[in-house]
């Protein structure tokens, strides 16, 4: 089945084919008024360097793409500027074809959201690490700093009245904008078990 994301100005298609990933883009325009698409140039070609054996989730913008699935690690290409894709400050550099994010190796993601300049994968346990361009607070660090190495996001929430020792706020969903991120949390006893 195929996974389509729709982001501002293009549209990526990724289907997964018995020969493996199949990825193409479509460009929109407007004339009159009046949304036209048209396929660009080149026609959908296959994805190298993504393991067939697993189903992936594609998180997409117009400058990169990304994709993870649970227990699996984080694949990221395109546009390698600011450290977006998260392969550590010393490589920011394009990636043309898949390859993985070993610095969140180990971490079992379960989401991924791609903004204009930054990144953010959230953990099973509710943890977040940001990447990427700084300016404006976007990677959540409360200071200004671009970096390519995925970074824990601390949540500076104070704790609910009455549960300072009881318990910490934990990350349930995470989205990144063109210069923000947004974060829905919630707050888990310490005797709750992990859902």
């Amino acid at each position: 089945m195929p996974s389509l994301r729709y982001d501002s100005p293009y549209v990526y298609n990724v289907c997964f084919t018995i020969g493996g990933y199949c990825c193409w883009r479509m460009a929109f325009y407007c004339t009159n008024r009046r949304w036209r698409g048209e396929y660009s140039l080149p026609p959908p070609f296959l994805l190298h360097g993504l393991p067939l054996k697993w189903r992936f989730k594609f998180i997409n913008n117009q400058l990169r793409s990304m994709c993870y699935s649970s227990n699996i690690p984080v694949y990221g290409w395109g546009r390698g500027e600011h450290g977006r894709l998260g392969f550590g400050d010393n490589d920011k550099s394009s990636k043309m074809v898949p390859q993985k994010v070993h610095l969140l190796a180990g971490e079992d993601i379960v989401q991924v959201s791609c903004g204009g300049t930054h990144s953010v994968a959230l953990t099973r346990d509710g943890r977040m690490y940001s990447f990427g361009r700084g300016d404006h607070g976007r990677l959540g660090y409360g200071r200004k700093v671009t970096t390519g190495q995925p970074m824990e996001v601390p949540i500076g929430i104070p704790p609910r009245h009455g549960t300072a020792d009881n318990g910490h706020w934990i990350a349930k969903l995470v989205a990144c904008g063109g210069r923000h991120t947004l974060a829905i949390v919630e707050w888990k006893a310490d005797d709750e078990s992990e859902s």
